[in-house]
């Protein structure tokens, strides 16, 4: 590893699996203080007591998103242990399945209150530290599902997604001047947790042979993609949002018995 985070303290929500604890390993690995945020207690727990028995500096808090007083006393904590946030990453998520006629309105609420008002929360809270110092990342895990492609369900899903997006780009060209950068990250179909216990990930994996690069993604996939837009290399990047999906959202090829094999 590289150091490209040295020094830098970053708050991850929806870090104790998947797409987010990628993410916090990385991050560690690329000399970030890194506080796990989730509902998932043991596993964030987990991860923390993983990434501080080979030296890395991490801890782990439960974090409701949909709750602001939970994300300013995130934000305290982790203020308390380490310094100022200089990377929020927002990427907790749920996903619901019904389309639009089937969708019961607590879902629509539900997917809203996290996918959407928790990233809005968790920004809300660190914009004063990082306009006090004068400079800060956010990054946003949103998804090609609502903003490049959409599918039959997800109806609560997609729309939330895309309006994180939106919210995003709002914060870059609000708060540039005080030296915050805003992107999101746009993950197409990747192998977690989530699509096994849903019992879609084979047939997700045989969709994916006909992607541009014939697989799904992997969690580290995205966890790279957010590294880049949060360290320096991406100094000059703000607004943007990084499509890694394998090429789908492009368009997809016909497969053939040797790249299904």
């Amino acid at each position: 590893m590289t150091g490209r985070l040295e020094g830098r303290t970053a708050l991850v929500s929806g870090a104790a699996r998947g797409i987010g604890a990628a993410i916090a390993r990385l991050f560690a690995a690329e000399g970030a203080r890194v506080a796990i945020t989730d509902i998932r207690d043991r596993e964030g727990e987990a991860l923390a007591a993983e990434l501080t028995a080979v030296g890395h500096h991490a801890f782990y808090r439960h974090l409701d998103v949909s709750s602001r007083a939970a994300w300013d006393a995130a934000r305290q904590e982790t203020e308390n242990r380490y310094g100022p946030v200089d990377i929020l990453v927002s990427n907790a998520f749920t996903m619901t399945q019904p389309a639009l006629a089937d969708l019961t309105e607590r879902e629509w609420s539900q997917s809203l209150q996290v996918n959407l008002t928790g990233a809005f929360h968790g920004i809300r809270s660190v914009l004063p530290g990082m306009q006090e110092h004068g400079s800060g990342s956010v990054v946003a895990i949103s998804a090609t599902n609502g903003n490049e492609t959409a599918l039959p369900a997800n109806a609560a899903y997609q729309p939330a997604k895309a309006a994180l997006s939106s919210l995003i780009r709002h914060v870059a060209v609000t708060y540039g001047h005080d030296g915050i950068r805003a992107n999101a990250v746009h993950p197409g179909g990747t192998r977690t947790a989530m699509l096994a216990e849903e019992g879609i990930l084979p047939a997700v994996e045989a969709i994916a042979v006909s992607f541009p690069i014939p697989r799904l993604g992997e969690p580290d996939d995205i966890a790279r993609a957010a590294l880049f837009l949060a360290s320096d290399e991406a100094a000059y990047i703000t607004g943007t949002s990084l499509v890694v999906d394998g090429g789908a959202s492009v368009g997809t090829t016909f497969p053939t018995q040797e790249n299904i094999s």
